[in-house]
């Protein structure tokens, strides 16, 4: 099984991720990013236009009951701030997938494979350095858990990096 989580950016500019939330699992940051987007006056309206259609998606995907949401990991935020960095929503974003995985293994669930798609190279940068923490890898790869971060390059959502 493989489960997909999706930064603010992709949901904004990768209008198909709107079609289909099977195994997808939402940040409750990007959720947060989204509502300031979609109220934000400095914003343009087509960008709140996106943000709107994506926070109606989502709405919708959590009435039919196809997402799950995930929250920040408090211990995955402290490795950021032990490694010297402010902490940010990407950060934020970030460590909800660690929280999900410590969710699941709480709740003995199988482990699964788990793709983080972002379109922000700060974001997949943040991303590369708290997987390559020896702390963090040991964690994942010892539940079974692979996690996988992709830099997305354009609206049909092509992987540039991996």
């Amino acid at each position: 099984m493989v489960k997909k989580f999706y930064d603010t950016n992709v949901f904004l500019d990768c209008p198909s991720v709107l079609d289909d939330f099977t195994d997808v699992v939402v940040p409750a940051t990007v959720i947060d990013e989204l509502e300031n987007i979609k109220t934000n006056a400095h914003k343009d309206n087509e960008v709140k236009f996106k943000a709107r259609q994506a926070v109606r998606a989502i709405r919708q995907a959590m009435k039919e009951d196809k997402l799950s949401i995930a929250f920040p990991y408090n211990k995955a935020l402290a490795e950021f701030d032990y490694l010297g960095f402010d902490i940010t929503d990407d950060m934020r974003i970030i460590s909800s997938i660690y929280w999900y995985i410590m969710e699941r293994k709480e709740q003995n669930l199988e482990p699964c494979d788990i793709l983080f798609y972002t379109k922000d190279t700060l974001c997949y940068l943040f991303a590369k350095i708290l997987e390559s923490s020896s702390d963090w890898n040991n964690m994942v790869i010892n539940s079974g858990y692979t996690i996988r971060i992709v830099l997305v390059d354009d609206i049909q959502g092509r992987e540039v990096y991996k």
